[in-house]
Formats: structure tokens, sequence, C-alpha cells
């Protein structure tokens, strides 16, 4: 940069004018070589050829019309899958409330009284009521109390059946050889001649399978033993220490399912088909050809058939929704794509022809040449002068730009240099930099020198603030490590705990992820036969969870002292809590009272994780009912739950903090690591267990930083 008498040769203002110059210099040959060549290329497609014309325009309509078919067979098949699918997830819904209601049923069954039985009226034919079926070769005598017990289902059985139009019955199939059905047709119970229905549930399909794969099941489509209508069946097994004691189910008629895919057909060239588990059609439109229905026996399965890009789409479409693909039947050519019905392991088929698709081009081609002839000459003069008028305006604009540029230049420069000598100036001694009315452009340079303005002051004070900041720092350091000394002293630290006890042993540990922590656990003895266990979670970190957490601690010592339940001992904390709980801050707690003599175990869970259980050396997660948080609400009442501990048996409770550890790759630890890590040592004592969980942490954590506190407790009960 050199200065010649006022003007600066190479400072910014000159710099600003060549920038300018040059920036309209390239514009304008960039926008004549662009005018130049569309020119050129305008030319020549107008001199094509009129079959080229129309070869492009059916290459273009036959693209938006494929894309057009493609989005509406795929939000089609979307749509309509998942129409089909909630039929068979409500179904599925019903079948598992049945099922659990069951299930406490026949596990309790001491605490229901025996009910009434009759067996099928055909004078009650349409009415729903309850029909007791004996299998052939069963004495009913034999049966009776059975019978007697599984009635208590008429009334949700009875409920179900009137919630859903749909359902053809439901009913309890025992294995004894009985069923009690509910459903409104008693006279389909009995032949032509007045005689009874010869039928034994164990025999029939669904029960084979429920049994064999002790889990809800669909059944193939099959004719309803009694009426003799197209159904499904959804049935549930109920198992009671490892036996069947009852498959549980309802029948539905697919008359909706018929209608749904004979609709479904969209113009002459497409319809839809449901293909079953089996790869066969179970439901469509077409009456001949590959796509008919046929029964069972005699249905082909598509996935085995010998056009392989059928049986490729058959297959995938079983498993995921599949992309769409054009597949060749007798020498015509179809698109196809499919989508899984998730609830009964089948998939909705969409099928449309390709020549189908192709009819639109013909006609466009055909109006199209005539539109093409008059809009050349048009758009030639129409461009011609737009490009003219271009040029003259890019001179013009070129021109008022430059004289600009160099007036804006004068405006910059000037403050610029003032501000540049102002800074120069100063030193250590006067390190003060003040606006004055030359920075006050109203543009980034008074934003510069405000802001140079301001950097000063904050240094002055930066200095100032430093050393407040770390007489500060101090205090609180050491504050912190009294509260975190007052914290260990509250927890229960001594081990072995009770030296005195040999019928159980025990340990913990509570790793704060800051000085102090929100979770705490406890430990005591109510009386001589009874041991309270507790753990527990503090939303929040720091001060104000260690503080609450000591609140909450206190009061389920005090509350346990009252010889309470687990669920009173919960519920009154929770009142304790939330009459002061100006913070909104809550706790989740695990608590349980186990009586040593026994081991019989009553416990009640607040929003806490789930307990881990061993036993047979093998530990597990046990999935407790849940309640709300403590401090969450008022008026919240607790529910516990009883399970006994043989000798060797343990209980591992834990925070959040173990499972919800994360790596460097944001991955979280996760109950599965735990109950790996706790199964390969079962049978090392409470504190190798809770060593080896937090070790295992450790290793996993690496060096990412903890955020959240980290607090196991781990009990074996020896007998």
């Amino acid at each position: 940069m050199r200065k010649f008498k006022n003007i600066v040769v190479g400072g910014i203002e000159t710099k600003i004018l060549e920038l300018v110059v040059f920036a309209m210099i390239l514009i304008v040959a960039v926008c004549s070589a662009l005018i130049y060549y569309q020119y050129k290329i305008l030319g020549e497609a107008i001199n094509k050829t009129n079959d080229k014309q129309q070869q492009s325009i059916t290459e273009t309509t036959t693209s938006v019309i494929d894309r057009i078919l493609r989005n509406n067979m795929e939000v089609r098949t979307n749509l309509q899958a998942e129409i089909a699918n909630e039929i068979f997830e409500d179904l599925e819904d019903r079948v598992d409330t049945l099922g659990f209601v069951a299930s406490e049923l026949f596990n309790n069954e001491s605490d229901y009284k025996m009910v009434e039985y009759n067996p099928p009226d055909p004078d009650m034919d349409g009415l729903v009521t309850s029909q007791t079926i004996i299998a052939p070769g069963v004495n009913e005598a034999d049966v009776a109390d059975r019978i007697g017990i599984a009635g208590n289902l008429n009334g949700i059985m009875t409920a179900q059946y009137f919630e859903d139009d749909e359902i053809n019955s439901c009913f309890v199939a025992l294995p004894e050889g009985v069923m009690i059905s509910v459903d409104d047709r008693s006279a389909s119970k009995f032949n032509k001649d007045g005689t009874p229905v010869q039928y034994d549930p164990r025999e029939r399909g669904w029960y084979k399978m429920a049994e064999e794969k002790r889990h809800v099941i669909f059944s193939n489509i099959d004719s309803d033993a009694f009426t003799g209508e197209m159904c499904i069946t959804c049935a549930h097994p109920v198992y009671v220490h490892g036996r069947l004691a009852a498959v549980i189910g309802a029948d539905l008629f697919l008359n909706t399912m018929e209608e749904l895919i004979d609709e479904s057909a969209y113009g002459s060239g497409g319809f839809m088909c449901v293909i079953n588990q089996d790869g066969q059609v179970v439901f469509s439109p077409k009456e001949e050809g590959i796509f008919k229905v046929n029964r069972s026996a005699e249905a082909q399965d598509l996935r085995k058939s010998d056009n392989k890009e059928l049986a490729s789409v058959v297959t995938d479409s079983l498993r995921e929704k599949t992309d769409i693909r054009l597949v060749k039947i007798e020498d015509k050519e179809y698109y196809m794509v499919g989508v899984p019905m998730e609830t009964p392991g089948w998939a909705l088929l969409s099928v449309f022809s390709r020549e189908n698709e192709e009819r639109p081009a013909a006609i466009l081609r055909e109006n199209y040449q005539q539109i093409q002839d008059e809009a050349d000459a048009e758009i030639a003069a129409a461009q011609r002068s737009i490009y003219l008028l271009l040029i003259v305006v890019l001179l013009a604009v070129s021109i008022v730009l430059i004289v600009i540029a160099a007036a804006m230049g004068q405006r910059i420069v000037h403050p610029l240099n003032k501000m540049t000598a102002k800074i120069q100036s100063l030193d250590g001694t006067n390190m003060a930099f003040e606006m004055v009315d030359a920075y006050r452009t109203g543009d980034e340079i008074e934003v510069l020198a405000d802001s140079f303005s301001r950097l000063t002051k904050r240094n002055i004070d930066y200095v100032e603030e430093v050393r407040r900041v770390s007489t500060e720092k101090e205090r609180i350091a050491v504050e912190l490590d009294m509260a975190r000394k007052i914290q260990e002293s509250m927890l229960p630290h001594t081990f072995p705990a009770f030296p005195d006890q040999t019928a159980f042993d025990l340990y913990a540990v509570m790793d704060p992820a800051r000085e102090v922590g929100g979770d705490f656990y406890d430990y005591f003895m109510i009386d001589e036969d009874h041991l309270c266990l507790a753990i527990a979670d503090v939303s929040g970190k720091g001060i104000p969870a260690a503080l609450f957490m000591m609140a909450c601690m206190l009061n389920l010592e005090n509350f346990a002292a009252f010889d309470l339940s687990p669920a009173e001992i919960l519920t009154r904390t929770n009142e304790a809590i939330c009459r002061n709980n100006q913070m909104e801050m809550f706790v989740s707690t695990w608590l349980g009272i186990l009586e040593i003599s026994t081991g019989k175990l009553i416990a009640a869970n607040a929003g806490h994780e789930y307990p881990a259980i061993m036993r047979d050396n093998k530990f597990e997660l046990f999935k407790d009912e849940h309640g709300l948080v403590m401090g969450g609400l008022e008026g919240v009442t607790y529910h516990e739950y009883e399970l006994t501990l043989n000798p060797g048996d343990k209980l591992f409770v834990y925070t959040d903090g173990i499972v919800e550890a994360v790596n460097k790759d944001m991955e979280q630890f996760g109950t599965d690591r735990m109950i790996d890590v706790l199964n390969k040592t079962p049978e090392a004592s409470p504190q190798l267990l809770v060593e080896n969980v937090l070790h295992a942490v450790d290793d996993f954590v690496g060096d990412c930083e903890q955020f959240d506190d980290q607090t196991m407790l781990c009990v074996v009960y020896v007998g």
C-alpha cells in the first residue's frame, strides 16, 4: 500500500473500486456468453424433428404417469394394509384382555366361586348366551369343578362379544375336553336331526397351534365348525406352573375383509389381494388365474411358484414392505407392491397392469405437436427482445455501480483510518477506547468501534471479577466437601451391616455424579425378624437433590418404625413430601420388607427401576407393578406385591445411573449388559457383585463424564 498525495494506492478504497469494476466486467462477459450459447441451443432445439419431440413427450409423460402410479399404489396399499391390520390388532387386543383375566383366574382359583353352566339350547338362538360343550367320551362329573371355575369368565367374554360386531364368538377351551362359548348362535350347535354337534376343541387346529407356540396365535382361514362360515381364530394359551390350564380365544368372521378386498379394484387394470403366512391367496376379487382364492388344501404356495419374480415379491412382502416391482405373468407385465400385516403375519399385495399405464401418453402426443408449432415462433421473438434489453440494463448498472463504489470507498476508509490511529495509541496504562462522532456511521464500522469500546471496559472489569470469582470458588469448594461428608455419614456404610445376622448378607454403594448426589439407599432392622430395604433416585442433582434426599430418607425411616406395610410407608411419605414441595421435586423409590425367618419379601415400587432376582443361580429382571413417583401428586395410593426368597436367592436393586450410563458413542449401558455382568459370577457375594457391575460401567463409559449418580444394593438370603 502506497500513499500518493491524498490518495492511498492499494488501500480499501481502491480495492473496492477494483472489485466492482472486475465484477461488472465478469458479469457482462458471462451474460454475453450465456446469451450467445442460449441463442445457439434454442436454434438447434427449434430445428429438431417432430419425431424427436414426440419421443421426448412420450418419455416424459410415461415417467410422470409412472411416478403417479407408483405413489398411488404405495399410498393405497399402505392405507388398505393399515385398515386390514387394525381389524386383527383389535381382535388380538381383545384376546389379550381375555387371556390376562383368565391367567389371574386360573392362578388364583381358590379366590373364586363355582359358577353354574348350561349346555347349548336351540330355543336361545339369537340371544347372547354362555354355552358349555363337552367333548365325546368326557364324563361331565369329572370336569364339573373345572367348568364351574372357568365359568367366571362369562362376564368378560360377553362384554368383549358385545363390543365388537366382527367377533363370531368368545370362548375358553379346557384341556379336559370342554369349551365354554359365548355367542348368539345356540341353534348352530345342533345337527338338522336335533342331536348336538360332536365337538372336541382339542382337535381343532387353533388349539394345537396355541399349545405348541405357547403364545397368542392366529389360525389359518377355515370354516366355522358350527356355522360353516369362513373365519379366523385368535387363541391365547394360559399356563399355570408350566402346565396348560386353558386356551382363550375368539373367532372373527371375515365378511368385512372380503368386502375390503372386493372394493380394492381400481380402474380396469388394478386390484389387491391378501396372502397368508403360507404364501396362499386368501382374499382376492379375481375369480380365475393365479390370484383366484382356493381352499387351503388346494391353494398354491406362491412362494414356491415357478415364476421366480412373483415368488420373490410374495416372500419379501411377508417380511417387510417391498418396492414396486415389474412381474411378468402369462405374457403380461404387472406392477406389484407388498406390505406386511404384522398382527396375523399376512401380507397385502397390490397389482396393476403395465399396459394400462401407457395409454395416456399416446393421447398427449397427438395434442402436443400443434401447441409446439404455435409456441415456437412466439418464444423466439420474445427471447430476442428480452436479451437485448438485458444487455442495455447491465451496461447502465455497471456505470452507476462504479460511481457509487468510489464514493462508498471514501466514506468507509475515513473512520477506519481514525480508528486505526486511536488503537495504535493504546498501551498498558491507557486501555480505554472511547466512542466519538467520527465512528458513528450507522453501519458495521460503528458496531466495530462500539465493540472496541465495550471490550476495553470488559478487560478492566475482568481482572477484578477474576479475583472475586476465585475467592467465591474456594468458599464453595469447602462447603461442597462438607456437604459430601455429611451425606456420606447419613447413609449406612459399615459392612458387614449386621455382624450377628447369619440369615442374610448385604452390600450397597452410592457414587454421586457431583460432589453430592440425589440417590440414596437405606437398610435397617424394624424388629428382630424384619429387615427394611430401600433405594431411591431424587430428580435433579447437587445440593437441592441432596437435601430432598435426606428429607425423603428420614420420612421413610420414621414411617417404617410404625410397623406399616411398604405400600403404606410410600403413601404416607408421598403425602409428607407433597405438603411442602415448593420446588416440585420428585423421587422414584423401591422399598421392601424381608421376613428373615421365612424369606417372604413384601415390596412396593414408586416409579423406580425393575429389581433383579437371582433364582436357580441366574439373575433376571422382575417386572413389578410401578406406581407414580413420590412428590409428583398428592393422594396417590401405592400397591405392594409379595414374593418368597429361597435360601441362596439374591435381590439386586439399582438406580437409573447404572443402566443409563453412556459411552463416547452415546450408547447406554442398559439392563441387558447389567444382567450379563451379574450372571457371569451369580454365586459371588453381594459386595463382589456390586463391585463387578460398577467396574463394568466404568469400563463401558471410559473417559466420558458421569451425568447421574450410580447407586446399587444387593442382598443374599441365606435362610
